[in-house]
């Protein structure tokens, strides 16, 4: 199946063609036309850029909600969110589809830096709320150093890449001048994701469209490779994962 890198809908490589993924492609065109998108085969590749970032968007609001409409994820995803400081909560009890983003996003803005940094209890919440019959990844922002709970980098990976045992990959990022890049490191490679330093809250927008874009094309979670190799060939891994 073949297609054009952000113009395509991300269920065309597993799914084929149909009426939505056609439609996805028209409005998509329509994004690329309108808008300054530079990224549109990268970082924006299956997401919009944020409304105060694209003066249109703030022009004309009901043309923002015609894209964000016609370019919509899966109706079968499903997001969580825990905020996390001292204590570790739930946004709410359960995943959650993705016509309740723009409710969640209003809590996400209504969050305030107070208490310690509670990240193994934020990570170990957020891995009950997944099971096995959908493939998952955690995304994990802070701007804290590790204070309650567990602390040590090397656990923390550990428990990173236990989750990915179970197929849930994780992802961090680290936020200002203040997180332990080390440890966030570490927990990206035990979960098989990537580590992002964001300096200001602008780059927050692009580095979650692209860890977003990539979370949209897996096609296979688990894969395996095994080497047959001549006896005076040897071949060690790069990583410990």
């Amino acid at each position: 199946m073949f297609g054009t890198v952000g113009f395509q809908a991300p269920e065309i490589a597993t799914d084929g063609p149909s009426v939505s993924s056609d439609l996805y492609t028209v409005v998509r065109t329509l994004a690329v036309l309108t808008l300054d998108l530079p990224g549109y085969q990268r970082d924006f590749k299956h997401s919009l850029p944020d409304v105060a970032a694209e003066p249109l968007f703030a022009r004309y609001e009901s043309f923002y909600r015609l894209l964000l409409k016609g370019t919509a994820l899966n109706p079968d995803d499903r997001f969580a969110i825990v905020p996390f400081n001292t204590t570790v909560n739930r946004y709410a009890p359960t995943l959650l589809p993705a016509s309740d983003a723009a409710a969640a996003g209003a809590t996400i803005d209504s969050l305030i830096a107070a208490g310690g940094t509670n990240i193994s209890g934020a990570l170990l919440e957020a891995a009950a709320l997944v099971g096995p019959e959908r493939p998952t990844t955690i995304l994990f922002m802070t701007d804290g150093l590790a204070n309650v709970g567990i602390t040590d980098a090397d656990e923390l990976g550990g428990h990173a890449a236990e989750l990915r045992k179970r197929g849930v990959l994780t992802s961090t990022f680290g936020v200002g001048a203040d997180f332990d890049e080390v440890l966030l490191q570490k927990m990206a490679d035990g979960g098989g994701g990537h580590s992002y330093y964001i300096q200001n809250a602008l780059q927050i927008p692009d580095f979650l469209a692209s860890e977003l874009g990539e979370t949209l094309e897996v096609v296979a979670r688990g894969a395996s490779l095994r080497l047959t190799l001549p006896p005076d060939v040897t071949a060690e891994p790069l990583n410990p994962y």
